[in-house]
């Protein structure tokens, strides 16, 4: 009796440390897949920034705020322009 359970017990730490083993590594791809998005995550935020900081750069965006904001691109002259923000 004792012999068999002695059997039983080793065959259920064999099948244990089996399903264990392979827990393991299941938990360490899903660890690898997380930790490769985060990375695209990451990048795709750095190069959304970097096009952002480009076009915010260029000529073309600060014309187009000056004239947004009634500065440029209008008829005005510097002298109107001035009399008008200081409100005269």
């Amino acid at each position: 009796m004792v012999k068999a359970t002695e059997s039983v017990q080793k065959a259920q730490v064999a099948v244990s440390s089996r399903h264990m083993g392979a827990n393991s590594k299941m938990k360490t791809a899903t660890e690898s897949l997380s930790r490769i998005q985060d990375k695209q995550k990451m990048r795709n935020a750095e190069l959304q920034a970097a096009e952002e900081l480009a076009n915010n750069e260029s000529s073309s965006d600060l014309e187009k705020r000056l004239a947004e904001a009634g500065i440029k691109g209008g008829k005005t002259s510097a002298d109107d322009e001035l009399a008008r923000i200081l409100g005269k």
